[in-house]
């Protein structure tokens, strides 16, 4: 069966995109919509047959009112005239697509052979299409989708909880009140439960959930207390040291715009233990990897006492400087490292062990070749009193 549906309605098909706005791209819209309708009438469910056919009966009134709607663009006068009946046909053609759906649901829960699955992801990608157009977001927020879906997000069967969570945040894009709706209801929470790394979900499903989370939770001060308030720190750290490279991408871009929210989280972010997964981080082979942790670990650096915190391990240090040396060829992030060099040359301690570091000749090295930042650096390890001699005996080697 699952093979039947994958030749009568592709992937690629399911997920075609609408873009409202130009004339005409309601027309192209409903096109789409019509196509997919029509290519699900090809597909067959042989262990429910009675109950497919009742849902292809509703995608053939589905195919009708998309073709009603399609012909109904009235022009001139004509048009004042016709909105009343292009109203009628929609809300019929809500009210079939909503009927339709909830048929494919109804079958897809009762299917025990892992082809469930399949068809509520299926349902889910379809609404996601129809979501897209604004009269149908609105009909589904009406009908109470929104209560739905985050009931729906808040149970443990992984598709269900994906598809609930994609769809809410693609309904909540441009919609501050579904947003605030969501979060009203519980979806952190739900979102929360994804990443939870003892629990056993995808990484999709952790990639899904995290950027749902910087979506939904910086929102608003309250929304940031309540992830902070959770132990979600001590699992993001998790994921920097653990993830692939969509989960780092989306915990990164959590962590950064965390340490830029407030000297309190960026506070809590260095005693979590965050420095070493960060410094790691900065020889990545992916050079948005190793920008975004330079960024993150800039951030936190701009306080006293996460530099405090960072420079008891020497290895952390190390790699920075490390970092500086031409031949290591990552010299992309270089302006980032510099800052956070810099940032910790503002501490005597910081300064001490600079110098005392087996790397600090990359920094000299960046100096002697002309660059601005690195011989500010310099500048301010030479002034230091305390460390004149030991600076000078360094440098004269």
């Amino acid at each position: 069966m699952v093979a039947e549906m994958g030749e009568a309605a592709p992937a690629a098909m399911v997920e075609t995109e609408v873009v409202p706005g130009a004339e005409g791209s309601h027309g192209e819209a409903l096109m789409v919509l019509e196509t997919l309708a029509s290519s699900s009438l090809a597909c067959s469910v042989p262990q429910f047959p009675t109950k497919w056919n009742s849902v292809k009966d509703k995608l053939r009134q589905l195919c009708s009112g998309l073709s009603l709607l399609r012909g109904n663009g009235g022009h001139g006068e004509e048009e004042e005239d016709e909105k009343g009946e292009e109203y009628h046909v929609l809300v019929q053609f809500l009210q079939s697509a909503s009927a339709t759906v909830r048929g494919i649901l109804d079958v897809a829960s009762q299917c025990s052979d892992g082809t469930g699955g399949r068809l509520l992801s299926s349902s889910f990608a379809v609404l996601r299409n129809l979501s897209r157009v604004e009269e149908v977001k609105m009909f589904m927020v009406e009908q109470g989708v929104v209560t739905e879906l985050v009931k729906l997000s808040q149970k443990m069967e992984e598709v269900r909880k994906l598809g609930a969570v994609e769809l809410l945040h693609a309904m909540a894009l441009d919609d501050a009140d579904v947003r605030e709706e969501a979060i009203s209801m519980g979806v952190i929470q739900s979102l929360l439960q994804l990443i939870y790394p003892d629990l056993p979900y995808s990484y999709k499903a952790r990639e899904v959930a995290l950027a749902a989370i910087w979506f939904f939770c910086f929102s608003s001060a309250s929304s940031i207390d309540d992830l902070t308030s959770s132990d979600v720190l001590g699992w993001l750290l998790h994921y920097l040291n653990n993830g692939d490279y969509a989960v780092l991408d989306c915990t990164l871009k959590i962590l950064r715009h965390l340490a830029e929210a407030s000297e309190e989280y960026s506070r809590m972010m260095a005693r979590a233990g965050y420095f070493p997964a960060l410094a790691g981080l900065l020889a990545a082979k992916s050079f948005r990897v190793r920008e975004m942790a330079a960024q993150v670990l800039s951030s936190l650096l701009a306080l006293h006492g996460n530099r405090v915190i960072f420079i008891q391990d020497g290895d952390n240090l190390d790699r920075l400087l490390q970092l500086l040396d031409p031949s290591e060829g990552k010299l992309m992030a270089k302006g980032l490292i510099l800052s956070a060099v810099t940032s910790l040359a503002e501490t005597g301690a910081g300064r001490k062990k600079i110098v005392s570091s087996e790397h600090f000749g990359s920094l000299k090295e960046l100096a002697d070749s002309g660059d601005p930042d690195a011989k500010k650096v310099v500048k301010k390890i030479a002034n230091s009193s305390r460390l004149q001699s030991m600076f000078s005996k360094i440098w004269s080697a």
